[in-house]
This record gives structure tokens, sequence and C-alpha cells, in this order.
């Protein structure tokens, strides 16, 4: 069936207008972005630094460092089972009761091996289980002119998240206390964790608004209506909304015939799930621990840092996500990842060709300071244009891709795939002779490669409808 005619609306809307007119579908992702910020101070907390604990042993703090990732891989899994099925409230209360949970077992015993393991599986069930229907929801309430900007609320708030916990330590260890200060700083980020899954928690509850798509499933047109007309901020049914109800019969009407999630993945979805799930691993390789440890590495020598430094790499995360989301509702979604992996590509083959030069040539460095200051201006460099381009456009392609019976699974695949990248190079650092040129090296490689790939299988999705999306993705123009 082809798609509805694109109607235009009386008189062209300034950006501004734009969003405060849509900002009941900013609440809507009140509660998600929240959780994600929380995923941000866990995810400092496991790779950014090194994990705190009452254990000195090294198997523990390398058991803390990947036990975030499996229980994002476990919420994942969870996720994709019942998203979908129920109500988006309903994954919003899990994830934010098991994010209190993990809270409240980091503030009350911070140097327990066991509680702390078991509160970052805890805290990862939660991430996994609301990166899944942040998404999915994300995608479907979000008007095709700022999606791609509502989207977006996923990785920037993980980066806020990170780069508040970084600042947050070091401040703590700036103005260290004395050694009978009663709190422990395991302690702090518990406080904070604990704060954020309550904020999670009253916006589920304040802004309860479900899915259009869903209530279509459920037969319930009426209730789709009126949540319509609230997330477009009208109280009529004007021809977008005619237009809005029209894709959504189109969406479902695409998924007739298909019984089981697996033949709807082997039929619509493979293509698009193999495109999103290679941009997306390439994207997390700026957040592994291998990446971390070279710029705390260059910038302790190169900028001289008394104290891990590491916190203005999370900045420069923070700034290019911003500027990314920005931009991607503008300048479009594949122009945008093509221009980016191609720059984070070059920026990594720099990156090895210094690397080499510095482990090789050490003895004949004259001003090795110097040297590592260009490492760390090239990891400024790759980092922001992994996050501004690459990171932040798969997740919007993410919400975009998949139909709707099969959306679920398909993104759980995808970030559980995700972790096993960033466990596997956890393990990597940990217990091999780990070669920092090599690995810049195919990272250099891969960016070059995806971003040709990229400018002819990655569809433009800016301002198109899901159901255009979905005739996009597997008819790429």
């Amino acid at each position: 069936m082809p798609p509805p005619p694109s109607i235009e609306e009386p008189g062209k809307q300034s950006w501004l207008r734009m969003l405060y007119r849509y900002r009941l579908q900013f609440q809507a992702m009140a509660s998600a972005s929240t959780i994600y910020f929380a995923g941000g101070l866990k995810l400092a907390w496991c790779i950014f630094e090194k994990p705190v604990s009452g254990s000195e042993k090294l198997i523990d703090t390398h058991l803390l460092t990947i036990a975030w990732f499996v229980g994002v891989a476990a919420g994942a899994i969870m996720a994709g089972a019942f998203v979908h099925r129920v109500s988006k409230n309903i994954s919003h209360w899990t994830s934010g009761t098991l994010l209190l949970l993990g809270g409240l077992l980091f503030a009350c015993a911070p140097t327990s091996l066991a509680c702390i393991l078991s509160s970052c599986l805890l805290e990862g069930s939660a991430y996994g289980i609301n990166q899944v229907q942040g998404l999915v929801t994300a995608g479907e309430v979000a008007h095709k002119h700022i999606r791609g900007l509502l989207v977006s609320s996923e990785r920037v708030f993980l980066w806020l998240g990170i780069c508040l916990q970084l600042f947050c330590t070091r401040l703590w260890f700036l103005y260290e206390p004395t050694k009978s200060y009663p709190l422990h700083l395991n302690q702090l980020h518990g406080t904070v964790v604990i704060l954020v899954a309550l904020c999670a928690l009253a916006c589920n509850t304040l802004y309860r608004f479900e899915s259009p798509l869903l209530l279509h499933m459920q037969e319930r047109n009426l209730a789709a209506t009126c949540v319509m007309n609230r997330l477009q901020s009208t109280s009529y049914t004007s021809a977008e909304l005619t237009q809005k109800h029209e894709e959504c019969k189109q969406m479902l009407e695409h998924d007739a015939g298909r019984q089981t999630t697996w033949k709807a993945v082997r039929k619509s979805n493979s293509l698009p799930l193999l495109k999103v799930l290679l941009l997306r691993c390439y994207g997390t390789v700026s957040l592994s621990l291998p990446v971390n440890r070279t710029f705390v590495t260059a910038s302790m020598t190169g900028l001289n840092c008394a104290i891990n430094c590491v916190y203005l790499l999370s900045l420069c995360g923070v700034l290019a996500s911003i500027l990314g989301a920005l931009c991607v509702d503008i300048c479009g979604r594949r122009r945008i990842t093509v221009i980016c992996l191609l720059f984070s590509g070059t920026c990594a083959f720099l990156l090895a060709g210094v690397l080499r030069y510095i482990y090789e040539q050490i003895s004949l460095v004259l001003l090795t300071h110097l040297t590592f200051e260009l490492v760390v201006y090239l990891m400024w460099c790759y980092q922001a244009f992994i996050c501004a381009g690459v990171s932040l456009i798969s997740s919007v392609y993410m919400s975009e891709a998949f139909t709707v019976s099969a959306k679920a699974c398909c993104l759980a695949l995808v970030v559980v795939c995700e972790q096993f990248v960033q466990i596997a190079l956890a393990l990597l650092v940990f217990y091999t002779d780990f070669n920092e040129p090599h690995f810049f090296f195919i990272v250099g490689v891969l960016g070059m490669l995806l971003g040709i790939l990229a400018l002819f299988t990655l569809p433009e999705t800016m301002k198109t409808s899901l159901y255009e999306c979905l005739l996009k993705f597997n008819n790429v123009p």
C-alpha cells in the first residue's frame, strides 16, 4: 500500500513554536530520559572510573566493570518479550523500581562486593528495559519534524549522566574529606541514583501517555484519537490527525499475515537490522574501556593532569551530542552519518599512527608531553564525530527501521550485541597484551568502510512518516 500523501500545514511554523506545540511529546519521554541519565552515571562508574569496592582482588574489579553490561543485556532480553504487549507505563515502572533497588543497595552497603555487584545488575536491567521501551515509544509518539530530536534524548541524557558522575568524583578527590568522614564515595553515587529513580517514577506517574500505535493494535481507536489530540496539542480531528490514523493502519497492515516474530524479522527486518547493528556497534566503541584507558594515559602526560582528566572527554561527548540533536532534523540523517563516519575513521587512523610512533620511538621523542597532547586532541575529535553523527543517528534509525511486530525484538538484539562488544573489549584489555595502535587502526578501517557503505545503503528518513521509513529501509533510493 502506498503511503498517504503529505499534508502541508497552513503557515510555516518556527522551530521554537513547533517545540512548544509538541512539548507533550517531550514530556512523554521524561521518565525514559531520567533513566538514561542514571545509565550514564553507572556507565561512568564502571568504565570511565575504576570501580570501588571493599575487595582488593583484581578479578572483583573486572566483575564490577562488566556487571552493568550483563545487566543491560538481560534487561533488553526481558524487554523484547513484553514491550508492545503491555502498556509502556508498566515498563517504566519496572525500570524505575529496579533502579531504586540498585541505588538503595549501593547507598546501604557501599563496600560489600555482593551488594555492589547486585546493584550493577539491577541498574543495568533497568537501563536495558528502558532503552528498548524508550526507543519504541519515542519513534511512535514523535511528530515527523522533531522525531530525530526527541529520540536523541537517549544519547544526550546518557552523556549528561556520565559528565555529572565524573565531575562529582573529581570534586570528591580534589577536596577529599578526612578518613573519619562517615560518607563513602559509593554512598554519594547511590544517593544520586535513588533521587534519579524517584524522579523517574514521579515522571511516569505525571505523564501517562501511551503509544497511539499500541492503542490501535488493541483496537482502542477512540483512546488513540484522544492521545493524538493531546500529543499534538489540538482538540479537533485535523487533516494531520487523519493522516496519522491512516499511517497507523498501514503499519499494522504491513505486518498482517506474519504470525510469528521470527517470520517478521526474516521477511522485512533482516536488512535494516544488519545496517543498524553495524552502525550501533561501531558507535559503542567510543564508550569502551580501551578508548578511555588510552585517553587517561595520554591526558596524564599531555595535559599534566594530577587527577584523572577523563571528564574532559565526557564534556566533549555532551556538547557533540547536543549539536547532533539540533542538526539531525535539519541536515538529515544520512549526510551527517557519512561525514562523521569518514572523519572518525580518519581520526582513528591518525591516532594509530601517533601511538605507534610513541611506542616504537619513545627514546627518540624529545617532547613527549606534546606528542601525548596531540593524542588528546585527536581523541576529542574522534569522540565528537562519533557522538554527533554515529551513536546519535543510530539511535534515531533504531526507532524508525523495524516493523511493529518485530521492533522490540530487533531493538533487544541490537542492545545485546552492543553489550557483548563492550564486554569483549573490556576482557581484551584485562587479559591480553592490548595493542592500542592496532586497535585504532582497525577502528579507522571500519569507520572508512562503514562510511562508504552508509552512503549507498542508508536511507534518508528526515521528516518522513514511520511507514515511509519502513519502505525506505528496504528499498533505499
